[in-house]
């Protein structure tokens, strides 16, 4: 005779089978997340020879599925502000840069990177008279690396192109703080020139006054810069100070025109 199978045994058996199904798919999720991450990974490596090959749109493209199945990957979004700016496409790569620096664990590879995004870009806006546009970028660049001169001649520049005289003027003056070289030094100087001109043929009697008075105190020999100040002076209704400067210009320059006429016959305001 034929004994059937004890009814515990058939039990043990049916609780066993959900169980060993409950582990093949734990099983198979661990080894596809560990398949995506290797994947991660070499599409990573990969964008980041295809970068480094100078193809760069087939890198972004990596780089691009890098974030699609991770958005914290915060290197795919340095290599892509990276690729972007062998481009030369600055609002993305700045974008990117961004992004980058809000994820990264440290910053110290993130910034020289949104750095060159800011200053590069900010310099591409200010070519094409894109004035506020290249303000934006080049204001961001200084926060990064406040001891930058050469960078506070490009912002004045900007702001003298968007007729922000104020914010011209004193972004002059903290870029004379810091050390930069001799020609560095002369341009902002030069900009003092240029903006009090400028202040002054839009009709800003006051911001033309001030660009001009501390150009000459930094170059007090230049004769067309005092002759513009006196003007000024005048035409605000600053007589005394425009006389004095009128004196000073005909001791650097005997028998100048402008300065004479004020000094002798004076024009009515």
């Amino acid at each position: 005779m034929i004994r059937s199978a004890r009814p515990g045994a058939a039990r043990v058996r049916s609780r066993a089978t959900p169980l060993c199904a409950l582990l093949l798919v734990v099983a198979f999720a661990g080894c596809a997340t560990l398949g995506m991450m290797e994947s991660i990974e070499s599409l990573l490596a990969q964008g980041k020879e295809l970068f480094q090959s100078g193809k760069y749109a087939e890198a972004l493209a990596k780089f691009q599925e890098v974030i699609s199945r991770d958005p914290k990957q915060w290197e795919a979004y340095l290599y892509t502000a990276r690729t972007y700016i062998a481009q030369k496409s600055w609002g993305p790569a700045i974008d990117n840069a961004r992004k980058a620096l809000g994820l990264a664990p440290s910053q110290g590879d993130v910034v020289p990177v949104l750095g060159q995004a800011l200053l590069e870009g900010g310099r591409d806006s200010l070519t094409r008279g894109q004035y506020a546009e290249a303000g934006s970028r080049l204001r961001d660049y200084l926060g990064l690396k406040p001891t930058d001169a050469r960078a506070y001649v490009d912002l004045a520049r900007a702001y003298l192109g968007a007729g922000s005289w104020t914010d011209a003027l004193g972004t002059i003056q903290r870029g004379l703080g810091q050390a930069g070289d001799a020609a560095t030094r002369q341009d902002l100087v030069n900009a003092l020139r240029d903006g009090g001109r400028q202040a002054l043929a839009s009709g800003d009697l006051k911001g033309g006054i001030g660009f001009l008075e501390e150009y000459v105190k930094r170059d007090p020999n230049q004769v067309q810069a005092l002759v513009d100040l006196g003007k000024a002076y005048w035409q605000s209704g600053q007589q005394g100070p425009a006389l004095t400067t009128f004196r000073r210009v005909l001791e650097l320059s005997p028998g100048q025109t402008d300065a004479l006429r004020y000094l002798l016959n004076p024009p009515s305001r």
